[in-house]
């Protein structure tokens, strides 16, 4: 199901996530993950609203995730602009999660999901932290604009394969299996930035 959100509705505002990032990373670092990935939140239900930004800021796409307390995500919706605006050189639809933060030169994460960009971005900020978001796959297009960047690539159990399959002339690209296995990536994430 899609649904169509005017660019204007693109502005910071706390959701159901917010519970969530508060008891796990505090008040000053939710404060700063939702300006800085430009989180929104829906009006009817409180769910999230995680923009797909350019360069530029004007969206892409996204998705509406409504989560409960734990952080986890009970129902998700597509986010389709109406006249995506493809300015630039890292405007192509559709793109990732957290992409508007990306400079030339950074070191870039990317993980499958939105909530564990925002906990990686807290736990290691030298690295851009961008998420391929529900229902996406990660293709060797999306990954293409980065050719100048060194990647890492931390996939889950379900995507872990397709992932090492990616090729892209990058600096450096790699895909890590930290968490493929008995290992979840956001419970590693919070003991990091816990300890």
């Amino acid at each position: 199901m899609a649904i169509f959100i005017p660019k204007e509705t693109v502005r910071p505002a706390y959701g159901s996530i917010t519970p969530y990032l508060l008891d796990t990373v505090g008040v000053r670092a939710t404060d700063a993950l939702v300006e800085r990935y430009k989180t929104g939140c829906a009006q009817a239900d409180g769910a999230d609203i995680f923009w797909r930004l350019d360069a530029y800021g004007n969206p892409m796409g996204g998705a509406v995730i409504l989560h409960n307390e734990q952080g986890v995500g009970l129902r998700a919706w597509d986010i389709l602009e109406r006249n995506p605006t493809l300015s630039g050189i890292y405007a192509t639809y559709p793109c990732l999660f957290g992409w508007h933060l990306l400079r030339m030169g950074d070191a870039v994460a990317i993980v499958q999901d939105e909530v564990t960009a925002l906990l990686g971005s807290v736990a290691e900020p030298r690295l851009t932290w961008l998420a391929v978001g529900y229902g996406q796959n990660l293709t060797e297009g999306l990954l293409a604009p980065l050719a100048g960047h060194d990647v890492f690539l931390y996939p889950d159990s379900l995507n872990a394969e397709p992932w090492h399959g990616l090729r892209m002339p990058t600096k450096r690209m790699v895909v890590s299996d930290a968490f493929t296995a008995e290992r979840d990536i956001n419970r590693s994430i919070i003991n990091t930035i816990k300890s």
